[in-house]
């Protein structure tokens, strides 16, 4: 289903000049993975996978996913097409010439975040899809971390996390989301 809903996205944003960010399981060589997803033109540019699983606390992601490996395919088949599939890929914006990488969630809150290699690649930009809970001061120490990794990979960051309205019992969503560049929230 979440293959399909990527279809209708693709279908729905082919004569759009958008790149966007959107998270799906992929399964890949046997296992699952939690990905970011790239588009851009209507086509799927690439796929990345989450690096670091949160397995502490309130997380059991663990359980479902698997980490990326040296064993990790180099590409994927999603929506009928061929496409890169790994932690150390960098797209380009066309119209603004723009280089980005992507981590995803926990990645950011690791001692060494894969944000840092991509920035030693050349991503100008990183975007963060999350899904990371709210709970009483939370949100300045996430702040901190975004302003950080922006400052010490001297590129923007572009972080957005789930909305108030995927929030469950267990768990309560905030819709943080953030800009930040050079260590400066913008």
């Amino acid at each position: 289903e979440a293959e399909m809903a990527l279809d209708n996205i693709l279908s729905m944003t082919g004569t759009v000049p958008v790149t966007a960010v959107v998270g799906m399981p992929i399964a890949a060589g046997g296992r699952l993975y939690n990905c970011a997803i790239v588009i851009a033109d209507g086509e799927v540019k690439g796929a990345v996978p989450k690096t670091f699983l949160p397995t502490y606390g309130e997380f059991y992601e663990g359980r479902w996913f698997s980490t990326p490996s040296d064993t990790t395919p180099k590409t994927i088949t999603l929506c009928k097409t061929e496409i890169p599939f790994g932690t150390d890929l960098i797209f380009t914006c066309a119209a603004q010439r723009v280089k980005f990488g992507v981590e995803i969630c926990e990645d950011m809150w690791a001692p060494v975040a894969p944000s840092t290699f991509l920035a030693l690649q050349g991503a100008q930009i990183i975007v963060n899809i999350s899904a990371s809970n709210d709970y009483v001061a939370k949100d300045a120490y996430r702040a901190d971390l975004i302003r950080m990794q922006s400052a010490k990979t001297i590129c923007a960051y572009v972080y957005t996390s789930s909305g108030t309205g995927e929030s469950t019992t267990d768990l309560v969503f905030g819709g943080a989301s953030y800009i930040a560049e050079n260590g400066t929230i913008l």
